[in-house]
């Protein structure tokens, strides 16, 4: 039908529509290449712009928002990249670490940052150079060490030492001390940024550990050369070394005002002499420590015996007895003065110890004798006179109070024998009560003898005003009112007594 309609337009006369625009000339239209993804119908024969452009349209319309979409999205991502490049200018400075903020590569703060979060112009306006300000530790590498020590320790090393060893330049380390002695040494040291803005302008942080270790060695050559070896070996204490050395390697260091402060030096290997010296002076060290320990106990049992001796107060005594030998040697005229002061400082309160208790024993004994013989010869010398007068009678009553006394002591026996026998010989073995009294009479003589030889524990504190019992080095005062006791061993004194 179409086919027909239009062979019924080809017979007539082509009349333009009204509606529709005639191009003059038809648009030029290019073969086809494949196969059109879209199909446009236009009701002319020739198409018109106009039909196209609107057919066009939806794709435009199409397009339009895609682009908007994408403009949308690109303004979105500037806003974040914005925002990104604004916080890009904060930092978090940590505990341990230290720094500056630079801007256009010019440091702004002179003190440095503190710890926590800190603001600076965004990169690469702005810029943080951080870096670890605390905790820091170095060693000086051994160089004042030998190989042998390096490697395997001292123990090891002084195990194999031997006359023979050498010390090779370039492979063992020494330093050379003020007496011209060789030693070994093995250092460390911690040390901190204390000015960040000094320390970034002086020294890069890379090679402050450097920096610090050659400070460090130049401090241990220093401080050798200043001392003899036996000074840095006997004399000085390591707390003390280290303190000398840390003090040297700091002048180093803020000759040049690195900024660094170094905390503190540690000796990994305190001073020693080259190895086989070390090895043979310990047993020198050994005989050394040994002959002072046996001074030391031989000054104390000297000490001990003197106390022993007289008490405390000894060395008042010594002094006494030295300057009367002094006196008596020269035949000095005051030999008997001094000779005085002992005998009184013998019978003063301030003796004690042996002294004393010899001195409480001669005066019991003499006590004794007084009591005794003396009085005996006290009875005697008050008889004489009569004795010259009736020497019969005197004789006569002292032979029967002999007789009676013999006569009355419990051991005695009484035998009677008929006169006129001659001699005779009699085995009589006694009464075995009588034996008994004999035995106990003879313990109980003995134990006065060796009372009066002896002494008693009583004999200490007489004339003492401090007496020490077993260890406990307390006081024992005797009261001269009621005689008791006062001490920490009160109770061992009374168990004596009792």
């Amino acid at each position: 039908m179409a086919d027909q309609e239009h062979d019924n337009q080809a017979g007539q006369p082509h009349r333009p529509d009204a509606d529709v625009p005639v191009e003059e000339t038809p648009m030029e239209v290019e073969p086809v290449r494949r196969a059109a993804s879209a199909q446009f119908n236009v009701s002319s024969d020739v198409g018109s712009a106009a039909a196209l452009r609107e057919a066009m349209d939806p794709a435009n319309r199409s397009l339009a928002d895609a682009l908007q979409m994408s403009f949308r999205v690109l303004q979105f991502v500037i806003v974040v990249l914005l925002v990104l490049f604004f916080f890009s200018g904060f930092k978090t400075v940590g505990a341990t670490q230290s720094g500056v903020a630079t801007v256009w590569g010019r440091i702004v703060d002179k003190t440095g940052l503190a710890p926590g979060l800190q603001m600076n112009w965004p990169p690469p306006i702005g810029e943080f150079v951080l870096f670890e300000s605390d905790g820091r530790t170095v060693q000086d590498q051994g160089v004042f060490l030998p190989i042998s020590l390096a490697l395997e320790g001292l123990e090891r090393s002084l195990q194999s030492a031997n006359n023979r060893d050498e010390l090779l330049p370039g492979e063992d380390g020494s330093f050379l001390t003020a007496s011209g002695e060789l030693a070994h040494v093995h250092v460390q040291a911690k040390y901190r940024i204390e000015s960040p803005v000094h320390f970034l302008k002086t020294i890069p942080d890379a090679m402050a550990g450097k920096v610090v270790q050659v400070a460090i060695q130049r401090a241990v050559v220093h401080v050798g050369a200043s001392h003899e070896l036996q000074e840095l070996m006997d004399d000085f204490s390591n707390e003390e070394i280290q303190e000398m050395v840390a003090d040297s390697a700091q002048s180093v260091l803020d000759g040049f005002d690195s900024g660094i402060k170094i905390t503190s030096v540690s000796l990994l290997n305190e001073v020693i002499p080259p190895l086989f010296i070390k090895k043979i002076s310990g047993d020198y060290s050994q005989a050394k420590q040994t002959a002072e320990s046996r001074k030391e106990m031989a000054r104390k049992n000297a000490q001990d015996m003197l106390i022993t001796a007289a008490g405390e107060s000894y060395a008042d005594l010594k002094a006494l007895m030295t300057s009367y030998e002094d006196a008596w040697s020269q035949d000095s005229s005051d030999a008997d003065d001094r000779l005085a002061s002992i005998n009184a400082f013998f019978d003063s309160d301030q003796i004690a110890g042996d002294a004393a208790r010899t001195i409480s024993t001669a005066n019991r004994f003499k006590s004794l004798v007084d009591q005794t013989l003396g009085r005996e010869a006290r009875r005697f010398a008050g008889l004489l006179p009569s004795y010259r007068r009736h020497p019969e009678l005197v004789i006569a009553e002292k032979w029967l109070e002999a007789y009676g006394t013999v006569m009355n002591r419990p051991d005695a026996e009484i035998m009677y024998v008929p006169e006129g026998l001659g001699s005779m010989g009699i085995d009589i073995s006694g009464l075995e009560s009588v034996r008994d009294i004999r035995r106990r009479a003879d313990l109980e003589a003995r134990e006065r003898s060796n009372a009066i030889l002896s002494g008693t524990a009583s004999d200490y504190m007489l004339r003492a005003d401090e007496i020490k019992l077993g260890q406990a080095q307390r006081q024992l005062k005797i009261d001269k009112d009621s005689g008791s006791v006062s001490g920490m061993r009160k109770e061992l004194v009374e168990d004596q007594n009792k």
